[in-house]
C-alpha cells in the first residue's frame, strides 16, 4: 500500500479536519493486505460450490458426469488429491501366472509343454502389464474404466471410451457388459474410421438404420451393444451397477477447507511483516482548533517523499498533532498455530488413509504397516476383475487347457511374498516359478533366461556364486536371533533400536 492523497492546488493553505481524514482515507483504501486477501481466494470454491457438490452427491445417478468433471479438476489443481489418487495404483504389482489344466491333457494327444509355451507367447501379446496399469489408474480416479481391448498382429492395446457415452447393461462370466451411445460419432466419420475397430462402423450403421437391440431395456437405437470379445470394463464398486461414483470425490469439502486455510495462512504471514507509519502534522500553540503549523504545499512535498520511499509492505497516514509511531499488524499474543497442517491431515484421515504416508506426521512403523496393508485391500477386487477378463480370453483360445491367475501382490508386501515362496519351496511347495513374476519377469522371459544361462553363458560352470548368508553356515561376528523388520517393531522396540539400548547395555 503506497500513496497518499495529494491535495489540489486550489485548496486552502491551512489544512482542515476533513482534509486530514482524506489523506488517511486515500492511504488505507488501497491497503496492501486487501489485495493479498483478494488474490488468494479459493480456486476450487470459485468453480464448484459446496452446495452444488452436495446436490450431485445426493443424486449420483443423475450427476455422474458432473462428479467425474469435479474429480478431473481436483486432480489438476490439488497436489494433495493427486497423491491420494495415485497412491494405491502406484503400489500395484501386476503378476499374472499361467497354469496348465492337467486334467484336460489326459484325454488329448496335445503336447503340454508346446501348448504351455504357446500360451505364454499369447500372454505376452496381450500386453497385460502395461494395459492393466492404465486401467487401474483410471479406476481409482474416476471409479470405472470403460474401454476396448484390441488385439493387433504383434501386441494388444487398450482404448479408453468416453464414460459419458457408456452404460452397463449386464454381467457374465467374462465381466461387465456395456452399450455405447453411437450418436457420439455423428459428424465424426474420421474418428470412427481411424480410431476404432471395424465392428464399430457396423454398429454405427445399425444405429443409423434405427436398429435397437436394447429396446427391451428402454434404450433406443443409439445404444448399441459393444461385443464382449473386445470390451473391457473394470469398476471400483460392483455392489451397484446403475452408476459409478469416483472413490475419492468425497474429499472435495476437505480440499476446499485446505485451500481456504492456505489463503488465510498466506495473508496472516504477510500481515506479520506489514507496518504502518503514522506521521505527525504539527499544530500551532494557540487556542484555535485545527490550527496547523504547515501549509498544504509542505504536506504534499513530505507525503510525496514518503510515498516514493516506503516499500509495498509498509503503509503511512497523517495524524494531526500526534507523535510519529510505527505500528505492526502482528502482536506478541497472536496465535502461531498452523491450521494448514491440521487441514492437510484432515484430507487424508477423512478417507481412512494414514496421513503419515504423505509426509504429514510421524507414527510408529508397525502401526503404519497395518494401515498400508488395509489400504492395499482395495487393489484385490480390481485384480479379480482383470483376472476374469484375461482368463476368459486364455480359456477360450486354448479350450480350457490353460488358465490365468493374478497374484495378490503389491509393492508393500513383495518382500513378505518372496520370503514365503523361498521358505515354502524348501518343503516342496511348487512356488518357485512365482518369484520371477513378482519381479516383473514373465514366465516366458524366465524360461528364455534359464536356457540362456545354460546354453549361452554356461553360468553353472563358469560363474562362481558370491558368498552370502544364503549359501554359508554363518558369518564371523554374527550370532543370536535375527533382527525384526522395522514394520514388526512396537513403539518401545523402535525406541530401543533408535537409542541402541541393547548394544550399549553390554558395554
Amino acid at each position: 500500500m503506497k500513496g497518499g492523497c495529494v491535495l489540489e492546488e486550489n485548496k486552502k493553505e491551512q489544512l482542515t479536519r476533513q482534509q486530514i481524514l482524506q489523506y488517511a482515507k486515500g492511504d488505507l483504501s488501497n491497503s496492501y493486505l486487501d489485495e493479498i486477501i483478494k488474490t488468494t481466494r479459493n480456486r476450487l470454491y470459485n468453480k464448484y460450490s459446496k452446495e452444488e457438490f452436495e446436490t450431485w452427491l445426493l443424486n449420483p445417478e443423475r450427476y455422474e458426469a458432473k462428479l467425474r468433471s469435479l474429480v478431473e479438476y481436483m486432480y489438476n489443481t490439488s497436489g494433495e488429491f493427486q497423491r491420494v489418487v495415485n497412491y494405491i495404483p502406484n503400489a500395484s504389482v501386476i503378476a499374472p501366472v499361467l497354469i496348465a489344466n492337467n486334467n484336460k491333457y489326459k484325454s488329448t494327444k496335445r503336447n503340454k509343454k508346446d501348448d504351455f509355451i504357446s500360451g505364454l507367447e499369447y500372454l505376452e501379446k496381450l500386453n497385460i502389464l502395461n494395459n492393466s496399469k492404465e486401467v487401474i489408474n483410471t479406476v481409482f480416479k474416476e471409479g470405472i474404466f470403460y474401454g476396448l481391448d484390441i488385439e493387433g498382429e504383434y501386441s494388444s492395446y487398450v482404448k479408453k471410451l468416453n464414460p459419458d457415452y457408456c452404460k452397463i447393461i449386464g454381467q457374465n462370466e467374462k465381466g461387465l457388459m456395456i452399450a455405447y451411445d453411437f450418436s457420439y460419432f455423428d459428424n465424426n466419420d474420421f474418428i470412427l474410421e481411424s480410431g476404432y475397430p471395424k465392428v464399430f462402423k457396423e454398429l454405427y450403421n445399425d444405429y443409423k438404420k434405427g436398429i435397437a437391440p436394447l429396446k427391451g431395456l428402454g434404450l433406443d437405437a443409439k445404444w448399441q451393444i459393444v461385443p464382449e470379445n473386445i470390451s473391457l470394463v473394470i469398476k471400483f464398486d460392483k455392489t451397484n451397477l446403475n452408476y459409478s461414483v469416483p472413490p475419492f470425490v468425497t474429499l472435495y469439502p476437505q480440499l476446499v477447507d485446505l485451500e481456504e486455510y492456505k489463503a488465510i495462512n498466506k495473508a496472516r504471514a504477510t500481515s506479520e511483516a506489514y507496518n504502518l507509519l503514522s506521521v505527525k502534522v504539527p499544530l500551532l500553540n494557540n487556542d484555535e482548533s485545527d490550527s496547523f503549523a504547515v501549509s498544504n504545499d509542505v504536506v504534499d512535498m513530505v507525503t510525496s517523499m514518503i510515498d516514493a520511499s516506503v516499500p509495498d509492505w509498509m503503509g503511512w497516514l497523517l495524524l494531526p498533532g500526534l507523535e510519529p509511531e510505527m505500528m505492526s499488524a502482528s502482536t506478541p499474543t497472536q496465535s502461531s498455530s498452523n491450521k494448514v497442517e491440521d487441514a492437510t491431515k484432515s484430507v487424508f484421515s477423512s478417507i481412512g488413509m494414514a496421513s503419515q504416508l504423505f509426509g504429514v506426521d510421524n507414527v510408529n512403523s508397525g502401526t503404519l504397516n497395518y494401515s498400508i496393508q488395509c489400504d492395499m485391500q482395495m487393489l484385490f477386487g480390481i485384480y479379480r476383475q482383470l483376472e476374469s477378463h484375461y482368463n476368459y480370453k486364455i480359456q477360450k483360445k486354448f479350450k480350457g487347457r490353460l488358465r490365468l491367475k493374478f497374484l495378490d501382490v503389491h509393492k508393500f508386501n513383495m518382500d513378505n511374498f518372496l520370503g514365503y515362496c523361498k521358505d515354502s519351496s524348501t518343503i516342496g511347495i511348487p512356488v518357485l516359478t512365482l518369484m520371477n513374476v513378482i519381479f516383473g519377469i514373465s514366465q516366458l522371459d524366465a524360461l528364455d533366461l534359464s536356457e540362456q544361462q545354460i546354453d549361452v553363458f554356461d553360468i553353472l560352470t563358469k560363474w562362481i556364486p558370491p558368498q552370502s548368508s544364503y549359501n554359508s553356515s554363518g558369518s564371523e561376528g554374527e550370532a543370536g536371533r535375527p533382527e525384526l523388520d522395522d514394520s514388526e517393531l512396537t513403539d518401545s522396540g523402535e525406541q530401543t533400536r533408535n537409542n541402541e539400548t541393547n548394544q550399549n547395555s553390554g558395554n
